[in-house]
């Protein structure tokens, strides 16, 4: 028998029963260099809300309960920019302010990248690589 996998499309989803009998998606993580770099960055930039949970570790949140955890030392590579975490604005304008915002304080920050705003997978949107190279989205939505 080959090894194929299931043709449907990621929207038509599936009916059976999942594996595991999960509640909800309570977290990702993310690796960094300098806690306290970071954590300005986190706070001042993107205005996440921060805690620092340990001696290398600290957790944000945005106007929600799911988090994202922050490990430093972890000595990774970021996954680009089909890895990233995505910050919802409501219009096309509100996307080009904030990217007003953000390039002209890129050396500040230790941002290593501001993507110009542009269409594209049906919204308009821009990136930015933080210093420990993860990948922010800024988008319509």
């Amino acid at each position: 028998m080959d090894d194929i996998v299931s043709k449907k499309s990621a929207s038509e989803g599936t009916a059976n029963k999942p594996l595991l009998d999960l509640q909800f998606l309570s977290h990702g993580t993310v690796e960094c260099e300098n806690l306290d770099e970071t954590r300005r960055f986190y706070e001042d930039v993107l205005g996440m809300e921060c805690i620092q949970t340990s001696a290398r570790s600290m957790m944000m949140r945005l106007n929600s309960s799911t988090t994202i955890a922050a490990v430093a030392g972890g000595g990774g590579t970021s996954g680009g920019l089909y890895n990233h975490f995505g910050f919802d604005v409501a219009t096309r304008e509100e996307v080009d302010a904030a990217y007003k915002k953000v390039a002209p304080v890129q050396e500040e920050y230790k941002i290593k990248k501001v993507t110009k705003p542009v269409f594209q997978h049906g919204t308009y949107s821009f990136y930015i690589v933080d210093l420990d190279d993860n990948w922010w989205e800024i988008l319509e939505n």
